[in-house]
């Protein structure tokens, strides 16, 4: 279910901090609904503008890896072409699970940005009645609305931790097996410069079986990040 943080409780809580006094607070001069409206605008702006900066960065890192991939398939075209083929769907895999970890991760964000602004608009519309009844300041209402935003924000943080928490051990084995790796690249590159095939084709056969394992790993946190829920 739906997780909207700000209950009617919290809101009451808000409204009662003070009694209205008999002079209530006079309507703001710029219309509370163009203001909000104006807010919800703003906010928009600034989460498509980080989704687009997010999708340029995810798209630029990877044409590099695609570029990293490319050279690679190489050095197995040339000292282990027996397994060329599993080794370029391995990568082509790799590459689709990135997409797709990245595709989860923007649903997520936009998930929880509409679960923001659904939230505000409730707020609004069990806050302004009051607040031109005279029952409540506008003052008091933009607290509740900061107040819902934080919580929010704080619920958002916690779902994060949770999802890291849920891949600790996974992230762990994979950082053990980058260590390995990097071991044998540096082995692979002595043993190109020195010509010798035997070993650039036993070196690339186990760094194989490392790709495989970390594509995995990618698709184990995928099923993690897939059963997150706001």
């Amino acid at each position: 279910m739906k997780k909207l943080i700000l209950s009617l409780a919290l809101a009451l809580t808000v409204l009662f901090i003070t009694a209205p006094s008999a002079n209530a607070e006079e309507r703001p001069t710029v219309d509370p609904e163009a203001r909000f409206e104006a807010h919800i605008e703003k906010m928009t702006e600034m989460h498509e503008t980080r989704l687009a900066e997010a999708t340029a960065t995810f798209e630029e890192r990877k044409a590099e890896k695609e570029e990293g991939i490319a050279f690679k398939l190489e050095l197995v075209a040339e000292y282990a072409p027996e397994i060329y083929d599993i080794y370029e769907a391995s990568f082509g895999e790799h590459i689709a699970v990135h997409e797709s970890l990245f595709a989860e991760h923007i649903d997520l964000r936009v998930e929880g940005f509409d679960l923001m602004v659904d939230g505000l608009y409730a707020l609004k519309d069990e806050l302004f009645p009051l607040a031109e009844a005279g029952e409540m300041t506008y003052k008091e209402v933009g607290e509740a609305f900061k107040a819902f935003k934080e919580e929010q924000r704080a619920y958002y943080a916690e779902v994060k931790d949770a999802y890291k928490a849920d891949i600790a051990d996974l992230e762990a084995a994979n950082e053990a097996n980058k260590v390995i790796v990097e071991e044998l690249k540096a082995e692979l590159r002595l043993a190109v410069e020195a010509g010798n095939v035997e070993s650039a084709n036993a070196i690339i056969t186990e760094l194989y079986d490392y790709l495989v394992a970390h594509v995995a790993f990618d698709n184990a946190k995928l099923v993690i990040l897939e059963s997150v829920e706001f």
